[in-house]
């Protein structure tokens, strides 16, 4: 499912009647505008890429697949989904995270706090990243910032882990839609073209075998979601989605969407 969630930042942040809170906001929601205007966008599944501790699968060496990556994702707060907009751009020493969130509906802030991941992430002894925040941030705010750019670096670190699988591509999508003559002389922006991570789909029967551990008893039936299975040395493959024990028992639903 495309929010269009970097569309809607890029007109807040370009918003030339709202009113700062501060200078500092002000130059900062300018820079990321810059990043959201030439940043490549990506489209994640809505309860992110696996249920499984990724530490294991993310390459020697972080690489991100586009200059500047934008990932739409979210945080929970108090029991509701609060839209981000990871921006992620390769720098000299690293890999920047920023990010842009959603007050309301039609109003977008940038997050005043940055996170510096390390190429050698998984070679580094300490936790691999830089969390770097505002001075003037409160003990609350610098708290919620450090949440969200956990969040923002995991998404970003799972969608790496998920393109150095070997059965994994990307493809680009079309628009929502074409934006009309109309809209175009009022200065509307055009809807954005996501890419998403696309795999091989084979034919033959859904797998119902089951390699996680037994405790004798027949498990009901219930979808395994996509998960990442090393299979060498520096060898990584995705597995899809599998529908676990057939007409067994009562019924398990998982939700998880991959684009194929």
């Amino acid at each position: 499912m495309f929010h269009n969630y970097v569309r809607k930042a890029r007109i807040s942040l370009s918003d030339r009647k709202r009113a700062w809170t501060s200078e500092f906001t002000q130059k900062m929601a300018k820079m990321l505008l810059k990043d959201l205007e030439s940043g490549q966008a990506f489209a994640v599944p809505e309860e992110g890429f696996t249920d499984k501790d990724l530490t294991a699968y993310i390459p020697e060496t972080l690489r991100l697949p586009f200059q500047t990556t934008l990932i739409e994702t979210f945080i929970m707060s108090e029991n509701r989904r609060i839209p981000l907009v990871a921006i992620c751009s390769e720098e000299l020493n690293g890999i920047v995270v920023k990010i842009v969130v959603q007050a309301t509906p039609d109003d977008w802030w940038p997050v005043p706090a940055t996170a510096l991941v390390h190429f050698e992430y998984s070679k580094t002894k300490t936790n691999g990243y830089e969390v770097h925040l505002a001075s003037h941030s409160s003990p609350d705010g610098r708290q919620s910032c450090h949440r969200a750019l956990k969040v923002c670096m995991a998404e970003m670190l799972g969608l790496i882990a998920m393109l150095a699988c070997s059965n994994v591509s990307i493809k680009k999508t079309a628009p929502f839609r074409e934006i009309t003559s109309k809209e175009v002389r009022r200065g509307v922006l055009p809807f954005d073209a996501y890419h998403v991570l696309t795999l091989p789909v084979r034919g033959g029967s859904i797998s119902s075998d089951d390699s996680g551990p037994h405790n004798g008893r027949s498990p009901r039936e219930h979808l395994r979601r996509g998960h990442i299975r090393r299979y060498a040395p520096g060898k990584t493959t995705w597995i899809n989605q599998t529908l676990v024990n057939a007409g067994a028992g009562s019924r398990i639903e998982k939700a998880y969407n991959v684009t194929n």
